[in-house]
């Protein structure tokens, strides 16, 4: 179920992006959360299955110590 929603955000998003317009800050505000929703949503595969697939294990950097944008 994630799968389809994340793929039809997707072509939503190309289909964005393919247009001429300009996206104004409310509607990409809108976009976030709507990712962000759908990332709270969807299940987390289990760290043995990730590998099993073929995942990498990433390093994870603290919040700390991002760099500032």
């Amino acid at each position: 179920m994630a799968g389809a929603r994340y793929g039809a955000l997707g072509r939503e998003l190309e289909q964005m992006k393919s247009s001429e317009k300009e996206l104004a800050d409310e509607v990409i505000a809108a976009l976030r959360k709507r990712i962000d929703d759908l990332a709270l949503e969807a299940p987390n595969n289990p760290l043995k299955i990730y590998r099993q697939a073929g995942g990498v294990d990433i390093e994870v950097i603290k919040k700390s110590e991002q760099p500032l944008h």
